[in-house]
């Protein structure tokens, strides 16, 4: 009983501080992400309970990289997610490789990185919720 009503509580909260998140001004990122040179890294955070979906604006630069990490916990038993993410012209990744501990996924995206409007969507295949961080990675590399 004291599990479920720390988990209510714990969910209720890691709400609260989307929301307060959410009402950030947009400003925060470029209106594309990925332009370099240099690296460029943030983090997107939340709760899911079946799936939540992130849009990111690539901007596509020959010689940008990316790396998106998904990590997560669960405080109501063990939970398993996974990751799906669509460039924009269609091609879809789905990265479910159950790594031990069995909390975290990778994704790997190549130069050049198509571009436009990409999708990422955190799946949760467990019947518990999960809090996550949805982190993005993007370095430059000089090609010749």
């Amino acid at each position: 009983m004291f599990v479920k009503i720390a988990t209510v509580l714990l969910s209720a909260a890691l709400i609260a501080g989307m929301l307060l998140a959410s009402a950030m001004p947009v400003s925060a990122h470029p209106p594309c992400v990925g332009a370099g040179p240099g690296y460029e890294t943030f983090t997107k955070p939340g709760v899911v309970y079946t799936t939540d979906v992130h849009h990111l604006n690539i901007c596509g630069a020959k010689n940008i990289f990316m790396g998106t990490w998904l990590k997560w916990k669960s405080f109501a038993g063990p939970a398993d997610l996974a990751l799906r993410i669509t460039q924009p012209d269609g091609v879809v990744a789905y990265i479910d490789n159950n790594n031990p501990p069995g909390n975290y996924e990778g994704y790997i995206g190549w130069a050049p990185l198509a571009p436009g409007d990409w999708t990422f969507e955190v799946i949760n295949k467990s019947d518990v919720p999960a809090t996550y961080r949805l982190i993005f990675d993007f370095w430059y590399y000089p090609i010749s």
